[in-house]
């Protein structure tokens, strides 16, 4: 049977609701675009199936980036109170409210959070472990893998771990700059030497995904639902 998603949580939601018909939301998002979910609004999951996602927590009054989401599991979209997604690549993927999640099957539910949870652990882990250069370079080499589409550079501003700053403010990018596995181009990041930047990349992240990237259900054109 051919597959509907490319996110294999999504698809086995999709093969488990076969009779209730849940109502997909469809949802698209650019890089650096910004959100969360309204109070007085249901809490939903979003599941990306193109780009990929950082979840920032609020700490002590200030967003704290605490995890990469990409397209193998879902995310419950956190409250204005509690923080914010920020998008890393353009993308789109499919809203459902948390409860119908959950009227569908429980145990999906507990597995969006128990990936998210392994997220923001091998976050804490490269981040305690791995200097900023190194965790750098392992996250854009992590974008470069999930990107469905071929993207080399990104807003310095907008880097995951790379700190709201200017480029010559940030330690981490210039040491990738002399190295020669990226230059700064004015607002932008473009990475020179792919095979240079994965040498340098510690593997926290960019190791998961291409392991990730083997386990997905095939997706071509042709096996998956288009977007509307």
């Amino acid at each position: 049977m051919k597959n509907a998603f490319r996110n294999p949580v999504l698809q086995r939601l999709h093969a488990m609701s076969a009779g209730q018909q849940p109502q997909w939301r469809q949802v698209r998002f650019t890089v650096g675009e910004v959100w969360s979910c309204p109070q007085d609004k249901e809490p939903e999951i979003w599941f990306a199936e193109e780009g990929a996602w950082v979840l920032e927590q609020k700490l002590d009054r200030q967003l704290v980036e605490v995890a990469l989401i990409d397209g193998a599991a879902g995310l419950l979209l956190p409250e204005p109170s509690q923080g914010r997604v920020r998008a890393l690549l353009d993308g789109y993927g499919y809203a459902l409210p948390a409860a119908t999640v959950a009227s569908i099957s429980h145990e999906v539910l507990l597995q969006a959070q128990q990936h998210l949870m392994q997220q923001i652990a091998v976050w804490a882990y490269c981040a305690t472990h791995h200097g900023p250069a190194q965790a750098l370079a392992d996250r854009i080499w992590w974008m470069l893998q999930t990107s469905a589409v071929p993207r080399t550079s990104w807003p310095v501003d907008g880097l995951p771990g790379g700190g709201h700053e200017a480029a010559q403010a940030n330690p981490a990018v210039r040491e990738l700059q002399q190295a020669g596995a990226v230059e700064v181009q004015g607002a932008l990041l473009q990475v020179l030497d792919a095979s240079l930047l994965r040498r340098m990349a510690c593997g926290c992240h960019a190791s998961r995904a291409a392991t990730a990237s083997a386990t997905l259900m095939p997706s071509t054109p042709a096996d998956r639902m288009p977007p509307a």
